[in-house]
């Protein structure tokens, strides 16, 4: 995690630098993601830039590499002082933490009440068994129209086992009274795991949903035809149904976990970028092509 005070003239350089960075840090063997949290006036003055790696060494890697020095003399006209970097570890587990996104639209005037309610229910929320924290974003005119909080939880029972407690429902029975609607958004691993983009400011939702069908193609239809080719010597014999089975559950395991995040990281910047549409999706567009001819002259050959 980067923390670093940036000089208000030079904030649109300091946001060109920051996506040549992520554009440099996709590339980077150990990469997972990276978030760039902007300033608050009267509550955060710094800006944050959180980085993930899947393990100490790739951490290491990057911290060593000619790249990042090369980023941080282009970024040190744009701050004030020197950054300050807190590295984080973390320890693998079966079941990982849990992220939940609350969205809630308060009804007009009702704003002081909502207040004292929220006060409430993280109190309650502070208490539960496996409750990490949560962190806090009021309204902001013209940007965000919502109350969120984004609370956290050591793992899937935890966090279910709060959405179902009595302390939570006697909490939201008060809810009608004080907002026209809310959202519960979690954040967990698994197929929603496919994308998980928050890479800038300006961009904090998850990428278009066209964007996402034509990467999710593009790892799929080699995934399956070569599934088709390695599987069908030892479960040809099967009936279709199980056939079916058995290779959906490999090829969705093959995409959640080595295939996907490698996309992402690949085309991380078409993704998380509105501007970028057409050249990605041509590019994609042509390697689907590509694709297909392979496997038509390997259907070829085993045809003859």
């Amino acid at each position: 995690m980067a923390v670093q005070r940036v000089r208000p003239e030079m904030s649109e350089a300091f946001l060109r630098v920051q996506e040549e960075i992520s554009s440099t840090m996709t590339r980077f063997p150990g990469f997972l993601g990276k978030e760039l949290i902007r300033p608050s006036p009267g509550l955060q003055e710094e800006w944050v830039a959180v980085f993930r790696f899947a393990s100490t060494e790739s951490l290491r890697g990057w911290l060593q590499s000619n790249e990042r020095r090369q980023m941080l003399e282009k970024i040190a006209d744009c701050i004030e002082g020197d950054p300050h970097l807190q590295v984080v570890a973390g320890v693998a587990e079966e079941s990982p933490p849990v992220t939940v996104v609350f969205s809630h639209r308060v009804k007009a005037g009702r704003e002081a009440a909502f207040n004292n309610w929220r006060s409430e229910i993280l109190h309650a929320m502070a208490d539960w068994p496996g409750f990490l924290g949560v962190d806090v974003f009021d309204p902001q005119p013209g940007v965000q129209e919502e109350w969120v909080h984004i609370c956290r939880f050591e793992s899937a029972a935890s966090y279910e086992g709060w959405m179902a407690s009595s302390r939570r429902a006697a909490c939201v029975a008060k809810l009608p009274a004080l907002v026209e609607g809310y959202t519960t958004r979690p954040l967990a691993s698994g197929l929603g795991g496919w994308f998980s983009f928050d890479d800038t400011p300006d961009r904090p939702a998850p990428p278009p949903a066209w964007k996402q069908a034509f990467l999710v193609v593009l790892g799929l239809y080699p995934t399956v035809m070569f599934l088709g080719l390695a599987l069908e010597p030892w479960i040809g014999g099967l009936p279709r149904p199980a056939r079916m089975l058995l290779s959906n559950l490999v090829s969705v395991s093959l995409l959640t976990w080595p295939i996907m995040p490698w996309l992402n990281r690949r085309f991380s910047s078409w993704l998380t970028h509105p501007a970028r549409g057409a050249g990605g999706a041509l590019l994609i567009a042509i390697l689907l092509l590509g694709w297909m001819g392979f496997f038509l002259l390997i259907w070829r050959k085993f045809s003859v």
